[in-house]
Order: C-alpha cells, then sequence, then structure tokens
C-alpha cells in the first residue's frame, strides 16, 4: 500500500469517526429536546388534571356550603315560628291578665 493511499484512509476514517460523532451529538440533542418535549407535556397535563380536581373539590364545597345555609336557615324558620307561637300565647295571656285585672277593679271599686 503506498503512503499516499494509507493517508487517504486514515483521512477517511477520520472523517468517518467525525461524521459518527457529530451524528451522535445531534441525536443526543435530539432525544433531550424530546424529553424536555415530554417533560412539559406532563408538567402541563399535571397542571390541568389539579385544576380540573380543585375546581370539582370547590364546587363540592360550595355545594356543602350552600347545604348547611339552607339547614341553618331552615332551623332558623322553625325557631323563629316557635318563638312567634310563643309571643302570641303570651300576648293572648296578657290580654287575658289585663281584663281580668280590669274587671276585678272595677268590681272592686
Amino acid at each position: 500500500m503506498a503512503k499516499t493511499e494509507i493517508l487517504s484512509q486514515i483521512k477517511k476514517a477520520e472523517e468517518d469517526v467525525n461524521k459518527m460523532i457529530l451524528d451522535a451529538m445531534q441525536e443526543k440533542e435530539r432525544r433531550i429536546k424530546e424529553a424536555n418535549d415530554q417533560t412539559h407535556l406532563i408538567i402541563k397535563t399535571a397542571k390541568e388534571e389539579s385544576n380540573k380536581y380543585r375546581e370539582k373539590i370547590l364546587e363540592s364545597t360550595k355545594e356543602l356550603i350552600k347545604e348547611e345555609q339552607r339547614k341553618i336557615i331552615s332551623a332558623g324558620a322553625r325557631e323563629a315560628d316557635i318563638f312567634r307561637q310563643k309571643s302570641q300565647k303570651n300576648m293572648d295571656d296578657a290580654v287575658d291578665f289585663l281584663i281580668n285585672e280590669f274587671e276585678r277593679t272595677i268590681v272592686n271599686a
């Protein structure tokens, strides 16, 4: 083999190695980009799911609060009705008492 041929083969081998290195570096960059893209997608999806779950919990909590408000208002209305009935009875008793006292005062006068 001639010296020029050997040098030519060495040069070709160096070019092949350099091309392999370049290809490997490009593949590495492609994979890194792909991994980053997947990471961003996973994070985005997780945030969306988290927001959906938060909204669901928030709505559920709002419904529980509304139900509790309805119960409190209903109980308050029942208590108010009981007080109204008691006050009406007390008013009737007070009127009867005043009439009796008035009659007793007139009879004893």
